[in-house]
């Protein structure tokens, strides 16, 4: 078996949330009527609000999702088994956590290929997070993002 490899992450909890640095590139949210928020700094999305820019989203589920396949993807708690602390031990991304319940955590993923779509689902269950997700990828990003936002329908 790798190292970091198997379904849930260790170090649980993961250290106490912290707000990440106020060096953006940009703050960005989602298309249409969605209720989700994000800071980039450094090309790393750093920071995302859901349901509201005020809170964090706890007791939630979220999903990652590419329209490109990940090369490598895998969640953990930070601080114990998250990406940089994989980074740190082993020179690469080793880690293949395909869960981390109930604490602070981080998620990662190597696309294979540089230009894409990445779609990140949030709900109150997995399979919520899950459909959200890939309804967002099955949507028409092209057209979506190119139409004024005074036309815009809701999703």
């Amino acid at each position: 078996m790798k190292p970091g490899s198997g379904e849930e992450a260790f170090g649980a909890p993961g250290i106490a949330p912290t707000w990440s640095s106020s060096d953006k590139d940009f703050v960005t949210t989602a298309l249409g009527s969605s209720r989700l928020w994000a800071t980039i700094g450094h090309g790393i999305v750093n920071e995302v609000y859901w349901p509201s820019t005020g809170q964090r989203g706890g007791g939630c589920a979220l999903c990652l999702a590419a329209s490109v396949p990940f090369e490598r993807l895998s969640c953990g708690f930070v601080g114990a088994s998250d990406s940089w602390q994989d980074l740190t031990r082993h020179g690469e991304l080793t880690y293949r956590f395909q869960s981390a319940t109930d604490g602070t955590v981080a998620i990662s993923g190597g696309a294979g290929s540089r230009h894409g779509v990445l779609a990140l689902g949030f709900a109150y269950s997995p399979s919520g997070a899950y459909t959200r997700a890939r309804t967002a990828l099955a949507a028409d990003f092209d057209t979506r993002s190119a139409t004024p936002r005074s036309s815009r329908r809701p999703c």
